[in-house]
């Protein structure tokens, strides 16, 4: 099946979805094409990412010049993008299981108050 150009036009950064999502739609689409040209390719993809983004910041400020450079960008940011979920996902396995220990902690601490108190309030009965 043959693609035309205008089609890659019509692929965007759709709101609230990642950088990888869009750039796998969009090189499933560009191998379709029999020739497409480095500008041409450069320019469906930057209009296509979603504005006003730190990384569409990013890519203003750093304005590509060609097609390759603009793709070593966008796999930088999605190899970042995981870096980062990975490391908080660490960190929230990390959180959790401290969460877990200090309400065991807590719980344990709560039993034994409510033990002693219980075992208080029997040896005060207990005396009378």
């Amino acid at each position: 099946m043959v693609v035309d150009i205008a089609q890659l036009h019509d692929i965007q950064q759709k709101n609230r979805k990642t950088v990888k999502n869009y750039f796998k739609r969009f090189i499933n689409v560009i191998n379709k094409i029999e020739t497409v040209t480095d500008d041409k390719a450069l320019d469906a993809l930057v209009t296509g990412l979603h504005m006003r983004t730190p990384f569409w910041r990013d890519i203003q400020n750093s304005q590509p010049k060609t097609y390759s450079q603009l793709v070593d960008l966008i796999q930088r940011e999605i190899q970042s993008k995981k870096m980062i979920e990975n490391r908080e996902r660490k960190l929230k396995g990390i959180e959790r299981s401290d969460v877990i220990l200090n309400l065991g902690t807590t719980i344990f601490k709560k039993r034994a108050l409510l033990n002693h108190r219980t075992t208080t309030t029997e040896d005060s009965t207990r005396q009378r």
